[in-house]
């Protein structure tokens, strides 16, 4: 996947988010403050994140192919590659080491649930750590932080991956059966 964060003139609603399905991939669009936006795009090749960027040329020619007619862009703040993990960890709690969201479970950013849902665990955790610092209750009490939020992780996790590969699945269609799947 690429994902960029630019500057775009385009014939788009600035308070929607944008899809685009063709056969040549998916493309993304998040719009963001002042003229900015979010875009993602699969890639038919593995890049290695680590030690490869998109060139701005590679960006323009995929919202070329995919995007809106006579879409503009230009100022990246950054560029990336990314490949789609999905992972939790094997224990949310080893002794006095607690872990939570993106460091406890990975999954396709698909839905905007990673930041939900590592808030939610940030929030769980928070009280019962608070009072068991203060005395107010056993230790124990943290280990019910993994139970009540290890099968909503998996949840999310399971459910981004069907979004994901539904997203991806659209790609080796044709336009006519991709037409013919909303009418």
């Amino acid at each position: 996947y690429l994902v960029a964060d630019l500057k775009m003139d385009a014939e788009l609603e600035r308070d929607e988010v944008h899809f685009f399905f063709t056969d040549r991939g998916v493309l993304l669009l998040f719009p963001l403050p002042d003229r900015r936006w979010l875009m993602v795009a699969d890639l038919p090749a593995h890049h290695d994140g680590a030690k490869e960027q998109p060139a701005l040329d590679e960006v323009v020619a995929i919202l070329a192919e995919r995007g809106p007619a006579r879409a503009s862009i230009a100022d990246p703040r950054w560029m990336a590659y990314f490949r789609i993990n999905y992972r939790s960890a094997r224990h949310y709690r080893h002794g006095r080491i607690l872990l939570a969201g993106d460091a406890v479970h990975v999954h396709s950013p698909m839905g905007g649930q990673g930041m939900n849902t590592g808030i939610q665990d940030a929030y769980n955790l928070a009280w019962k750590l608070a009072l068991v610092a203060r005395g107010r209750a056993p230790q124990k009490l943290l280990d019910s932080y993994e139970q009540e939020r290890r099968p909503i992780a998996e949840d999310v996790v399971r459910i981004t991956r069907m979004m994901t590969e539904r997203f991806e699945a659209f790609a080796g269609l044709s336009a006519q059966q991709r037409e013919s799947l909303y009418f």
